[in-house]
């Protein structure tokens, strides 16, 4: 038998395992293309309850099966790409920055199964901005 529900006394429905995380990156770091994006910081407005989302690999692993929402640039499930920002644009000098690149962020609802990972790579050699109010990732289990 598996619980996945309870409703409080006060009508609330409620999960014995509500995994859920944000983490942003709290320093630049110059990554090389291909490599996982590690989100550093669990503090402040962040969290991690359940610690479910490991700050040394940046991956959060799957506690339980079920239908889980994440936000995000780019997407990875265990090995396969499987969303991205939607939005991609050069910056135009004098009006949005100094140049590069800005995203928005990607959401994406997966099934996963128990002890699916789910982690943050990008695409080319560049430096992560640090700050954790725009570089961040998120997910949560919605049932």
């Amino acid at each position: 038998f598996t619980e996945r529900m309870r409703i409080d006394s006060n009508g609330y429905v409620t999960k014995p395992s509500q995994p859920a995380f944000k983490a942003g990156r709290n320093s630049d770091i110059s990554i090389s293309g291909g490599a996982t994006i590690i989100f550093n910081d669990t503090g402040g407005h962040h969290f991690n309850q359940g610690n479910h989302y490991n700050t040394s690999n940046g991956r959060f692993t799957a506690p339980v099966a079920g239908t889980y929402i994440f936000s995000t640039v780019v997407i990875y499930k265990n090995t396969s790409n499987v969303a991205y920002s939607f939005r991609r644009a050069e910056y135009v000098s004098g009006t949005t920055g100094n140049g590069g690149y800005y995203v928005d962020h990607a959401n994406v609802m997966l099934q996963l199964a128990a002890n699916d990972y789910v982690h943050i790579r990008n695409k080319t050699t560049l430096t992560i901005h640090g700050n954790t109010a725009y570089t961040f990732f998120y997910g949560y289990l919605l049932g």
